[in-house]
C-alpha cells in the first residue's frame, strides 16, 4: 500500500509535524547508541589479547598493550558520551555493565 503526502494532509497528520519529528529524532538517536553498544561488543569479541610468561615464576603479561589501551579509552569516551544522552534510558544497563567491566 502507498501512503502519500497528499493522504497525510486529507487525514490531518501534518498537524503532528513536530511530534513525529521529535519521535523520529529520539528513535535515530537510541539507534546510534545500540548500535555504538553493538562495537563495543564486536571489539571486544575479536580483540585478540597476547599473554605471555613473566620472568619464569608462574606468572604472566600482557604483551603489546597499546591497542587494548586505546580500546579502553575510545569506549570510555563513548560510553560517557552516552550516559549524558537522554535517550539512554532503555540502554541503561548495558551501558553500566560496559562501564563497570572496561
Amino acid at each position: 500500500a502507498e501512503f502519500t503526502l497528499e493522504q497525510i494532509i486529507e487525514l490531518g497528520l501534518d498537524q503532528f509535524a513536530d511530534t513525529v519529528m521529535g519521535i523520529s529524532g529520539a528513535a535515530s538517536n537510541e539507534l546510534a547508541i545500540e548500535e555504538a553498544l553493538q562495537e563495543i561488543d564486536n571489539i571486544w569479541n575479536q580483540l585478540n589479547i597476547d599473554v605471555g610468561p613473566y620472568k619464569d615464576k608462574g606468572h604472566f603479561r600482557i604483551k603489546g598493550t597499546d591497542e587494548l589501551f586505546q580500546q579502553l579509552d575510545d569506549n570510555q569516551v563513548k560510553l560517557s558520551t552516552m550516559k549524558g544522552s537522554r535517550h539512554v534510558k532503555a540502554f541503561e544497563a548495558q551501558v553500566d555493565k560496559w562501564e563497570r567491566t572496561q
